[in-house]
């Protein structure tokens, strides 16, 4: 019985022991629950409260910087985006923003630098674009209330992601000639009969943001774009691909070369007319949503086709390798940086 009564204590102070081990599990769950409650709370009435609309590794982007970009995408189609036109396109130019900021911080992490001299030559470029000196470029952005260095910034970031790649890449690729020959020799294949200049503006899916995400995005930009706004802006300032500097322009491409569910839909169309949201299957990397433009079509006879040459074959090959270590490299940051959209 001594026995019996002995086992009985042990057993109930294990149990005791046991349920204040789960108690304090229980307690501990519930206060990290609360904290991180706190944190998202705490973010989103900073949000409110000061303005800002997103974090990247702790740096801030305010809602004024993403309005700033919504008024810039308009400024080519002549107009000033309504109040729902800002709130519809916000989430996209605060993700554009966002990877923008990423790549500065990489690149300055990094030790790599950004030629001011081009940064200025770029905004001439804008400025000769539209028949107008820089001086009354800056005025004109001003009184679209933007700031020049606003603009500066965006072009600052681009050149500085360009610089890092090529920094961190570029001595990698190697073009063997097997590979300039198959290039040469898929150009005289591809590019001989109807061919189509294309824009595009591109959203990728990513660890960050998902496929119903970027349809959403998709589909607002699709209804400023039927309602009036400038594609080619549009593909600047909401675009991810790296189409974007030239306004989305693809140039002159082979219908045979186009993923399946874009020629299909090119068949249908009239230059000027935009197709899509659709989705495009990944290329190795990740998958995107494309809105696209057919901006004119043509036949192209063979004794009209010109055969690249060698170094213009080693040429384009490059800049798609470094085109897909730029992709990869975007997609791989983000994972391990620290990302919070406040606005939605």
């Amino acid at each position: 019985m001594g026995t019996l009564r002995y086992i009985s204590k042990d057993a109930n102070s294990m149990s005791i022991k046991k349920f204040f081990s789960f108690f304090k599990f229980v307690c501990s769950a519930v206060i990290i629950l609360l904290i991180s409650q706190f944190i998202n709370y705490s973010e989103a009435k900073a949000g409110n409260e000061y303005g800002i609309a997103g974090i990247v590794n702790k740096k801030p982007i305010t809602i004024g910087d993403v309005d700033a970009r919504v008024r810039i995408a308009f400024l080519a189609s002549g107009s000033r985006p309504t109040e729902e036109a800002m709130k519809s396109l916000r989430p996209q130019a605060l993700r554009m923003l966002m990877e923008e900021e990423l790549q500065t911080q990489i690149a300055k992490q990094n030790n790599i630098s950004a030629d001011e001299g081009e940064v200025e030559d770029r905004i001439d470029a804008a400025a000769r674009n539209l028949g107008i000196s820089k001086g009354a470029f800056i005025k004109f952005l001003a009184s679209n209330g933007i700031s020049i260095e606003s603009v500066r910034k965006q072009i600052r970031a681009s050149v500085f992601w360009v610089n890092y790649i090529r920094e961190k890449y570029e001595r990698l690729i190697v073009v063997k000639k097997s590979d300039i020959d198959a290039f040469i020799r898929r150009s005289l294949e591809d590019n001989i009969g109807e061919q189509c200049q294309i824009c595009e503006i591109v959203d990728y899916v990513d660890s960050k943001h998902t496929e119903l995400q970027a349809m959403q995005n998709g589909k607002k930009i699709r209804a400023m774009l039927d309602n009036g706004a400038s594609f080619h802006e549009m593909a600047r300032q909401m675009s991810s691909a790296p189409s974007k500097e030239s306004g989305g322009m693809l140039g002159w491409i082979s219908v045979n070369r186009l993923d399946p569910s874009i020629r299909s839909a090119v068949k249908h169309m009239q230059p000027g007319e935009f197709c899509g949201p659709i989705r495009i299957p990944a290329e190795g990397v990740a998958d995107r949503v494309v809105i696209f433009a057919l901006v004119d079509r043509r036949v192209v006879k063979k004794e009209e086709f010109k055969i690249p040459s060698v170094e213009d074959a080693a040429s384009v090959l490059k800049q798609e390798a470094l085109a897909r270590w730029s992709k990869r490299e975007m997609i791989d940051s983000k994972k391990s940086a620290y990302y919070k959209e406040l606005i939605k």
